[in-house]
């Protein structure tokens, strides 16, 4: 889907759940495809990577994005169709956090 820039994913249809939580408390959720996602997102963040402040691994035609915003321990997650640059993933999981913390 390289389209020159990540600033936006044109296509919604290729983003499948996003989250964000404390801990793995799901404060809010979207949830675009399939009702199963919300375990899979469950197990995805009880999971979830702590050392690092972004991680991305892609694995059966779907991309799972975390990221933490570190001070206040929330994490973003995304599970994303593989189509998706990892860059424009990270890009759309940025702007939910800017979005939830404004």
């Amino acid at each position: 889907m390289n389209r020159g820039s990540s600033s936006e994913i044109a296509d919604l249809k290729w983003i499948f759940y996003t989250c964000i939580s404390k801990e793995i408390a799901i404060l809010a959720k979207f949830n675009s495809v399939d009702p199963g996602l919300q375990t899979l997102a469950l197990k995805c963040l009880e999971k979830a990577p702590v050392l690092h402040w972004m991680f991305s691994h892609t694995i059966r035609e779907r991309t799972y994005t975390f990221l933490l915003d570190e001070p206040h321990l929330f994490l973003y997650f995304g599970i994303f169709d593989e189509k998706i640059e990892r860059s424009e993933a990270l890009w759309f999981l940025n702007r939910v956090k800017e979005s939830s913390s404004a």
